[in-house]
């Protein structure tokens, strides 16, 4: 009885339903379900979902063209296969970012961890515009201890910090946003204050700051730092809202934890990633031995944050007390999170977005683990050695993993632990034996490579 219905007022029907009722519509029969697969502005939706990804703002752009890109985009990450573009370091100090599509490394006199003197900007080629290099020198503002470049926004963030000087005024640390497309030289127009001032604990005083370790994020009107001292004793994170200049949050280390990393995981939430110090600087009651990401809410009350009071808290697996090579139980060296480009404010020619809901943080977890001393290979005799290698047929280009993954690494975790989230595994050759990381985004693999 539907093939009766004319196909174009079938369609205008149907492009009023979200993805569930489309898919609902396309279990009731075969017509219905050819007719949304072979519907772009229908599939699309479904298509869409599938992948986490949300719609992108009006633009000349038709639906099966965007279709076509999300299709396109999906095999690329089946496989990886993107476009490649390589970034060469002056050495394996330099401290560079990349978001949003530009790789922003900052260069030192001597190429040495310090103050920053220039930045260079390397936007990256898209479909519409070719690559281009931007070069933020001659800055007005000294020391520049950290940045943040985010050509979404054409927004530029420099951070100075008299962290580490001795001042009756106390201590402090400054962010001055700058627009990019002024190469950093003049104040943003549509923030109320150019610069925001927030004060740092005395504690601050006695140490400078670790500049390997200053992390700026912004989403939208968001803004966050991390920063911690050279000496590790203390960290902070701060969050504002950097078009009124309002301060929302700022949350210090406790006695017996540290506070590692953070990120943004909404417009109106954050996360932290906490590790147990080694010995805690006072006799604090509830004394946590494991490492754990915990989550706030922004509320009105910028001081009313602490670790012993989040919203949630979930902790990593238990480490040994001990193991039978050492009587020392690991220590937990650094605890990094990564998450991709966060914002909503999509470019025009921007078809498609992550879906929030659909947001992955990855974590990186880095534990001492003490033990009995190992010979090397090389001094060990290896003319009474043979090793075989008896994987000789090459492995595929990637693999979908959805057996659960039991992990047994009892210097590291007293009992053995199980995942579940299914994965796709991918090798990726690295071309170049100087490449010291390889940073991902949705349109390119980029490997840095630091020439010494």
């Amino acid at each position: 009885m539907l093939s009766i219905i004319p196909s174009e007022l079938l369609v205008s029907i149907l492009v009023l339903l979200d993805h569930r009722d489309l898919l609902h519509c396309s279990a009731v029969c075969r017509y219905l379900n050819e007719t949304v697969k072979n519907t772009p502005e229908l599939r699309y939706v479904v298509e869409l979902v599938r992948d986490g990804m949300s719609d992108g703002p009006p633009s000349d752009l038709s639906a099966a063209e965007r279709l076509q890109l999300l299709l396109e985009r999906r095999e690329k990450r089946r496989t990886l296969n993107w476009e490649r573009s390589r970034v060469i370091l002056p050495s394996s100090y330099a401290v560079f970012g990349y978001q949003n599509g530009a790789f922003a490394m900052a260069v030192t006199p001597n190429n040495v961890v310090g103050p920053i003197s220039s930045i260079l900007v390397t936007v990256f080629a898209t479909n519409c515009q070719p690559e281009r290099l931007v070069v933020l020198d001659n800055l007005d503002v000294a020391p520049v201890k950290g940045f943040l470049v985010d050509p979404a926004l054409d927004l530029v963030v420099l951070l100075m910090s008299n962290a580490g000087e001795h001042s009756e005024e106390g201590c402090f640390v400054y962010l001055h946003l700058r627009s990019l497309s002024s190469s950093a030289k003049d104040a943003y127009p549509d923030c109320h204050d150019p610069i925001i001032k927030a004060s740092l604990p005395d504690v601050y005083q006695a140490c400078p700051l670790d500049l390997w370790a200053i992390r700026l994020q912004v989403t939208n009107d968001l803004l966050g730092l991390y920063l911690r001292r050279d000496d590790a004793v203390t960290s902070s994170v701060f969050t504002w809202d950097w078009k009124s200049g309002a301060i929302l949050a700022a949350l210090h280390d406790s006695a017996s934890m540290t506070i590692c990393d953070f990120s943004f995981i909404s417009q109106s939430a954050f996360l932290v990633t906490v590790a147990p110090r080694e010995e805690p600087l006072d006799d604090e009651g509830q004394y946590v031995k494991e490492a754990s990401f915990r989550i706030y809410n922004l509320g009105d009350d910028p001081s009313g944050y602490n670790l012993a009071s989040p919203a949630v808290i979930m902790y990593l697996p238990p480490v040994p007390v001990g193991t039978s090579l050492s009587v020392i139980p690991p220590i937990y060296w650094d605890f990094t999170a990564y998450s991709g480009p966060f914002t909503t404010l999509a470019s025009s020619n921007c078809p498609f977005m992550t879906s929030e809901s659909a947001r992955i943080h990855v974590f990186d977890v880095e534990v001492i683990v003490y033990g009995s001393i190992l010979a090397q290979f090389e001094r060990d005799r290896p003319n009474v050695n043979r090793i075989m290698d008896f994987n000789i047929e090459a492995s595929k280009d990637w693999e979908l993993v959805t057996e659960p993954t039991i992990l047994k690494k009892p210097q590291v975790f007293a009992k053995p632990v199980t995942t579940s989230l299914p994965y796709r595994q991918v090798v990726i050759p690295v071309a170049s034996p100087e490449c010291c990381e390889l940073l991902l985004d949705d349109e390119r693999l980029i490997s840095v490579e630091a020439h010494q």
